[in-house]
């Protein structure tokens, strides 16, 4: 695998920032997160109002009004609320005496983060190939070096389809969408969690036994790259910062390595080596990156130019599982790798071939070398979310390499 380096990085930052600024215009409105649009002008009550009316959301109301929310929403700006009905909030554990009794930070917390910016209907949560970002009313206090103190508003991950999906988890919803002057009312069967681990994909590969081969293979990546002053997997799936997109990996399990016939660290060695790995000696223009990383490069999602429009659409894309369910997801944007991080820009198109994802009975499957080739099941029960992004592990190394 090729890759242009320093002698012309300049000039390849300047295409590259172009080439963003052409995803950005070009890409549908089905490629990239929609922009949550102002409020319609509904006749009737305001959300507050309309809350209060309706007799299935009264315990979320009862929140709403003694964590005086509607003081944050009465600004002239369009909104979103995801109320959970009474049963939702009494199968919480929110009954009248819980709620009257909750701490007022914790009260606010709570039904802040129901509560989004923008005011969307059932188009503008469906139409995109992925859970839009949006910002909800949750808010902490952050204080900086220097004693310069700012709120941050935590993020909600919301994707309609044939239920509503927050952050990754199905969630019924309990009647049409109800409009208001000012926005929407979803009522739906359960409270939205957010995504707080603190766990970066790193952490959960190496913390997980059955993905030490796995482990062991992004350490010798990262070694190997390491001699020639650049950065692998490590310190990518480690990065607690990253924006405009979170990787999602394919994990291959250390059956996915046994069946591939690498059995030891010293095979995984061999393999990485078996090729020249370093700068082009007639000029350093070129850098031969070694075949491992080609293949560990396909068990990622990630794409540097959807990554990079975070410039311009200030919301960062998230894959959950219920996404690989989803015909859309084989754009050839979500679905392959396609570096512009690191050191060295990819000036190269990995893959000609990206990932097919297919649904076979509610169950993602995967292949790697078309779609006529062998598709291999990603397990529900084997899908996690870290903080940086998803982990979904798979009985399958993704070898030998097809471009």
């Amino acid at each position: 695998m090729k890759y242009l380096s320093t002698p012309i990085k300049r000039s390849l930052a300047l295409l590259a920032c172009s080439a963003v600024v052409m995803l950005h215009a070009c890409l549908k409105a089905s490629d990239a997160p929609v922009t949550p649009a102002s409020s319609l002008p509904f006749k009737g009550a305001d959300l507050a109002g309309t809350l209060a009316q309706e007799s299935s959301l009264q315990l979320f109301n009862r929140a709403f009004k003694r964590a005086s929310m509607e003081q944050d929403i009465n600004n002239g700006a369009g909104y979103t609320i995801f109320a959970p009905t009474d049963a939702a909030m009494k199968a919480a554990g929110l009954n009248e005496a819980t709620i009257d009794k909750m701490n007022i930070d914790s009260l606010r917390s709570l039904v802040g983060y129901q509560v989004v910016t923008g005011a969307l209907d059932d188009q503008s949560l469906s139409q995109p190939v992925t859970a839009t970002y949006l910002t909800t009313l949750k808010r902490t206090l952050v204080t900086k070096p220097g004693g310069f103190a700012s709120y941050q508003y935590a993020a909600l991950y919301v994707k309609e389809g044939d239920k509503l999906y927050f952050n990754g988890v199905p969630v019924k919803k309990e009647g049409d969408a109800i409009p208001a002057t000012n926005g929407y009312i979803y009522p739906v069967s359960a409270l939205a969690i957010e995504i707080t681990t603190g766990n970066t994909l790193l952490d959960l590969i190496k913390d997980d036994p059955d993905l030490s081969m796995y482990y062991q293979a992004l350490l010798l990546e990262d070694s190997i790259l390491s001699v020639n002053y650049l950065s692998g997997d490590i310190s990518f799936f480690n990065d607690r910062t990253q924006t405009g997109m979170y990787p999602a990996v394919l994990s291959p399990t250390n059956k996915a390595f046994e069946d591939a016939g690498f059995h030891t660290l010293d095979d995984l060695r061999t393999y990485a080596t078996s090729s020249y790995v370093g700068f082009d000696p007639n000029g350093f223009v070129t850098f031969y990156f070694s075949p491992l990383d080609t293949v560990l490069k396909r068990h990622i999602i990630f794409n540097g130019q959807v990554a990079g429009s975070f410039y311009y659409t200030h919301s960062t894309v998230r894959v959950f599982y219920n996404d690989l369910l989803n015909p859309a997801f084989n754009n050839g944007k979500l679905n392959t790798y396609a570096a512009g991080s690191g050191n060295i820009i990819d000036a190269v198109v990995r893959y000609s071939l990206p990932l097919s994802f297919s649904d076979v009975n509610g169950e993602a499957h995967v292949s790697y070398g078309g779609t006529a080739a062998p598709s291999y099941p990603l397990p529900r029960n084997a899908a996690y979310v870290a903080v940086n992004g998803s982990l979904f592990k798979i009985n399958k190394l993704f070898y030998p390499i097809v471009k």
